[in-house]
């Protein structure tokens, strides 16, 4: 994965959205039910911020108007947090200098729990 600038943002790819090839990175890869998978990476950095854009179907099954799931007490909504949470570990972990990841919603906040305390930025926030 390309070095983090600044700040970084996780994206989501959805299925309604074409997006341009960016630098490709390395995959990151999840456990879902015991079960490996790969997420595909690519990176872009403007103004500062290093764009962290996540391929999975996990994410493609979701649209524009709705990037997330609209419930979170169904399986496939603990799926699609699952992947969320540890993808943002795994980028965190490959970007041990990053000083921050901000997310406006409560949902990533089990990210903490794939660190160790050493691999936590001094910036990892989450606010509604």
């Amino acid at each position: 994965m390309s070095t983090c600038y600044g700040s970084f943002r996780l994206v989501p790819k959805v299925k309604d959205i074409e997006y341009p090839a960016d630098d490709p990175a390395k995959s990151i890869g999840v456990i879902i039910f015991g079960e490996p998978y790969l997420i595909e990476v690519e990176t872009h950095v403007l103004d500062n911020i290093t764009y962290v854009i996540l391929n999975s179907p996990v994410f493609r099954a979701q649209t524009k108007a709705d990037p997330y799931p609209a419930h979170m007490d169904d399986l496939s909504s603990a799926i699609f947090y699952s992947t969320w949470n540890q993808a943002i570990a795994a980028t965190v972990r490959w970007n041990p200098t990053v000083g921050q990841y901000i997310s406006r919603q409560q949902l990533p906040r089990c990210t903490s729990s794939h660190l160790s305390p050493s691999q936590s930025p001094p910036g990892l926030s989450f606010f509604a």
